[in-house]
């Protein structure tokens, strides 16, 4: 129990370390989730202590997200009739994701190694479903992580400010659905940060759009060399 505590206490810390850095200062590229993270990877590479340790040691942190998953529901729920209105919008957003992700895997398979871009076109699923379709696939589950992790990080930090030079920004429903839909979980994290509506559109993107990458990218994956 005394090393669980050590690290879960080192984790708390060093979030609401960088937390308290990002409301002084308010910057997006100081958000505590990325800040935090490169924290906790020195600290742990620095001191040689094995990874696998870690994440037992720090389960019960882990536990937390179901609770703070099914707590989302409840913003959706308030939303419904502003959700069910703006199904053709989900439609869209989804479609162009998985386009997108299709078009990566053929246009640029010539240039990088297949494998890799069957594991990229995986980067904007949240992560339990990205590990289910890998499996099925056989990905390799590094690869599909890190690029899960990398997009919902980029997603995160950079998302809201490349929309907002669009003009989308603030609690609308359209920036949540994209943050949702690229980012995953961390997406959907940063979207009730800007506001609750943003936060019910992110939570239905994301589940929509590992639905539609669960169904559709593994008979496609398992039908390339």
């Amino acid at each position: 129990m005394g090393r669980d505590a050590v690290w879960i206490g080192t984790t708390l810390i060093s979030f609401f370390f960088c937390r308290h850095v990002y409301l002084r200062l308010g910057h997006p590229l100081l958000h505590p989730v990325l800040w935090s993270t490169l924290i906790l990877v020195a600290v742990v590479s620095l001191t040689r202590h094995p990874i696998s340790a870690y994440c037992q040691e720090t389960a019960p942190l882990v536990w937390l997200l179901g609770p703070a998953v099914v707590a989302m529901a409840v913003p959706v729920w308030d939303r419904r009739a502003l959700i069910a209105a703006n199904w053709r919008m989900f439609t869209a957003i989804i479609c162009l994701s998985l386009t997108f992700s299709i078009g990566t895997l053929i246009v640029l398979r010539p240039f990088l190694g297949s494998e890799f871009l069957r594991a990229l076109t995986l980067k904007s699923v949240t992560a339990p479903v990205a590990i289910g379709i890998a499996r099925e696939a056989g990905l390799r589950e590094d690869l599909v992580l890190v690029g899960v992790m990398t997009s919902g990080m980029f997603g995160m930090v950079a998302g809201p400010m490349l929309l907002s030079w669009f003009g989308a920004k603030g609690d609308r429903g359209e920036v949540g659905a994209a943050l949702g839909c690229a980012a995953h979980g961390l997406g959907t994290a940063r979207a009730f940060e800007i506001g609750p509506t943003a936060g019910a559109f992110a939570s239905v993107c994301m589940g929509l759009s590992a639905l539609a990458y669960g169904i559709l990218l593994p008979p496609l994956l398992n039908s390339l060399p």
